[in-house]
């Protein structure tokens, strides 16, 4: 049993690394599941085993990695804003690193898989903070507050990747920590 499931994560790893390297060379809906199971070295079959659709190869990825994340969050005793934005952005370097070497987000685009990415990383993030208690922040957070501070996480992210990641992650948790606890980040209207 254990074998099956580390040969099909095998498979699955290769199948990822496969579609990224071909994103190199041509757009995304332009590559096809017979070049990506060329490329990763298996059968149609082992593709379609795993997977109903080219997008399900970067989702299932990303799903795997941002239920690590989140259950490594939920077994620390001292959660830090600045450190767990920090750390995001720092594990991300293996995601930035891909971007950066890739283009990965030039070669989404605006693509179905882009939006569901991103859903994706906003529901990640919305889990974090929903389900993490930091210290800098008043808690319980209302599902408006997490949504925020999600949706704000994610958008930072994407742009941050959309401009070539010249920021170091550091400066990134920085820029996002002082919006979000800037004391007067919003004025309330006087009455």
């Amino acid at each position: 049993m254990q074998d099956k499931k580390t040969r099909q994560s095998l498979v699955e790893e290769c199948m990822f690394k496969a579609l990224l390297l071909l994103l190199e060379q041509k757009p995304y809906d332009k590559i096809s599941v017979t070049e990506i199971a060329a490329k990763a070295g298996v059968s149609r079959m082992s593709y379609y085993r795993n997977y109903a659709s080219k997008d399900e190869i970067i989702i299932k990825f990303w799903e795997k990695k941002f239920a690590a994340n989140l259950q490594k969050m939920l077994q620390r005793d001292n959660n830090l804003l600045y450190d767990f934005v920090c750390e995001y952005f720092q594990n991300n370097r293996y995601s930035s690193k891909v971007w950066e070497h890739f283009h990965f987000w030039q070669h989404i685009g605006e693509s179905t898989v882009a939006k569901l990415l991103i859903d994706q990383m906003n529901r990640f993030l919305y889990d974090i903070f929903s389900q993490v208690e930091f210290q800098e922040l008043k808690w319980p957070l209302s599902d408006y507050e997490v949504s925020f501070i999600a949706g704000g996480l994610c958008s930072l992210s994407r742009i941050w990747g959309l401009g070539g990641f010249k920021e170091t992650p550091e400066k990134m948790a920085e820029v996002f920590c002082q919006l979000i606890l800037a004391p007067n980040f919003c004025k309330t209207k006087q009455g």
